[in-house]
């Protein structure tokens, strides 16, 4: 049975169905909407040593050193910098010398001339800067990579004492895109 009603200035339509046995069945609809909520898992791990670097480009030669891992729900960047942290200033991208023993860095130490590189692959590098620089992107999943480093050693660029070595501190960031 279908009753359609007019009211001065309202329009109403009511419908119901009935079924053999007389009762009546009323139905409606209701929307339910929802957003799974961001989940990224970003983890960074291993360290690399260059040992004595030779004139020109080092590259390391064991490309799994450092990992770098990431489960995303969303796309997803992931960039790399040099933040300076306790590092002198304006020596951003480049690595400073540093004293082993004491785990700090050498106040007024050397510096390297060339900015130091990483690399998504062998063939495309970024030279670090203290800001953060787009290395990788993706979709929702999960990603592992291993980024390469260069560092190029110029005639002028001096060695260090014993117990010094060069050094570096690269941040990833990610970030959902």
């Amino acid at each position: 049975m279908s009753v359609l009603i007019f009211v001065p200035g309202v329009l109403a339509d009511y419908s119901e169905t009935a079924d053999i046995s007389g009762t009546a069945d009323h139905s409606n609809t209701a929307d339910i909407s929802g957003n799974p909520a961001l989940s990224m898992t970003f983890t960074v791990s291993g360290s690399h040593f260059f040992g004595d670097m030779a004139l020109g480009d080092n590259v390391n030669s064991t490309a799994n050193s450092v990992k770098v891992y990431l489960v995303s729900n969303a796309p997803w960047a992931v960039g790399v910098s040099d933040v300076l942290g306790t590092k002198p200033a304006k020596t951003e991208g480049k690595m400073v010398e540093w004293i082993t023993s004491t785990n700090s860095w050498v106040p007024g130490g050397k510096v390297l001339t060339t900015a130091f590189n990483v690399g998504s692959n062998a063939d495309t590098w970024i030279p670090l800067t203290g800001s953060s620089q787009q290395l990788w992107s993706g979709h929702a999943g999960t990603f592992t990579k291993y980024p390469y480093f260069k560092q190029r050693i110029e005639t002028v660029d001096t060695r260090v004492a014993s117990g010094h070595v060069y050094r570096v501190v690269t941040t990833f960031t990610a970030i959902a895109t």
